[in-house]
C-alpha cells in the first residue's frame, strides 16, 4: 500500500496545472524530456503562461502627472493593431517612485478581454483620466514655446497681446493645465 501510495504521488508530479487560466506563449521542454524537480540546467521555465483576462498593461507616465495618478482611475487604451479600437480598465498599481532614465512612473492597468483582440505584448496608447478640481487650463494649441523649456501665451492687455511666461502642468494633448 506504501509502495502505491509513493507511485501515486510521483504519478501526480507528472501533471502540471497552471494556477490560473492563459495561454502557453513558451515550450522550453519536448514530450519525452527528462525532468527533476528543482533541476533546470539551462535554468528556464518549463512553460510561460500568459494571463489573457485581463490583459495587464504597464505604462510610463510622465513625470508631469505622476503625482496625480491613483489607484481606480479609469483609462482608456487605443489598440494600433485594430484603429479605431478601444478598451476601458483602472488603474490597479502605481509605483511610487519614478523611472530615473525615463522619469516616468509605471502604473498598471488591467484590462478586460472577453473578444480576444488585446493580447500581451501588443502596442496601445493610454489615456489615464486625472480629476482634478479648480485647475486652470488652456487649449493646447494657445500655447507656445520659446528656447527649450519656455513656455508662454498672449494674454489681452488693453487690446494689446502681452508676452506672457507660464508653468505648465499636466496636459491631454487637447487642454494643458497651467499652474502658475
Amino acid at each position: 500500500q506504501a509502495e502505491e501510495r509513493l507511485a501515486a504521488v510521483n504519478v501526480a508530479y507528472g501533471r502540471i496545472k497552471a494556477p490560473y487560466p492563459g495561454v502557453i506563449t513558451q515550450r522550453n521542454i519536448s514530450p519525452g524530456d527528462y525532468l527533476q524537480a528543482g533541476v533546470n540546467p539551462q535554468g528556464r521555465p518549463i512553460f510561460v503562461l500568459q494571463q489573457t483576462d485581463p490583459v495587464r498593461v504597464f505604462v510610463g507616465v510622465p513625470e508631469l502627472a505622476a503625482p496625480f495618478i491613483k489607484d481606480q482611475d479609469p483609462a482608456t487604451l487605443q489598440l494600433q493593431a485594430i484603429p479605431g479600437s478601444t478598451r476601458q480598465g483602472k488603474v490597479v498599481r502605481s509605483g511610487f517612485s519614478l523611472n530615473p532614465s525615463t522619469r516616468t512612473l509605471q502604473a498598471e492597468i488591467d484590462i478586460p478581454t472577453a473578444d480576444g483582440h488585446l493580447r500581451p505584448g501588443m502596442y496601445v496608447t493610454v489615456k489615464i483620466e486625472i480629476v482634478r478640481k479648480n485647475a486652470w487650463t488652456l487649449p493646447s494649441k494657445a500655447i507656445g514655446f520659446q528656447g527649450g523649456q519656455n513656455y508662454f501665451i498672449y494674454l489681452q492687455v488693453d487690446g494689446k497681446p502681452v508676452h506672457t511666461p507660464v508653468l505648465l502642468g499636466p496636459s491631454d494633448d487637447t487642454h494643458t493645465e497651467v499652474l502658475r
